[in-house]
């Protein structure tokens, strides 16, 4: 595995504390709103930069479900069940 800096260290380390905490990598991609692919190059060390954008988003999904930075203050993850029409859009009312 190559050097990793210590702010990718700090990624890695929150992935392996939501998979401790019983998450898969799949739950924490969806948490985050990044592809799967994403958390795993980052917690195998295969990414080495990884975008802004996906750092902040593990980083926000890592404080919501660790408040408190303790994990006995896990809130479980429920993935958002989808929506069969769009915010704001009712279905037409049947003749």
């Amino acid at each position: 595995m190559p050097a990793m800096s210590s702010d990718l260290a700090e990624i890695v380390q929150m992935i392996r504390r939501l998979e401790s905490a019983g998450m898969t990598r799949r739950q924490i991609a969806e948490g985050a709103n990044v592809a799967p692919s994403s958390i795993t190059r980052i917690a195998t060390g295969i990414a080495t930069a990884p975008s802004y954008r996906l750092v902040a988003a593990i980083k926000r999904f890592h404080r919501k479900n660790f408040p408190g930075g303790e994990p006995e203050t896990l809130t479980r993850f429920e993935p958002e069940k989808p929506t069969r029409f769009a915010p704001g859009c009712q279905p037409r009312a049947s003749r």
